[in-house]
């Protein structure tokens, strides 16, 4: 009976170092990943001649006045 209290109070002793190891390594991936940087290219920023508001290069008319866009 005593080996099996001494095996279930040492099983999360032994499980707590390859916890902080897994953290350690998705911490480290994630920093990874976010310092990174992005490879999506800014789009660039095109605004309304008659209101100065920003637009999208697609859009043939201004959302916010109506103006037609070139």
């Amino acid at each position: 009976m005593g080996s099996l209290f001494g095996l279930l109070f040492m099983l999360p002793i032994m499980l707590l170092p390859i916890g902080l190891l897994a953290l350690l390594v998705l911490g480290g991936a994630w920093l990874v990943r976010n310092l990174g940087g992005s490879n999506i290219p800014p789009t660039p920023s095109r605004k309304c001649p008659a209101c100065d508001r920003p637009v999208e290069t697609y859009w043939q008319h201004c959302p916010y006045c109506g103006e037609e866009l070139q």
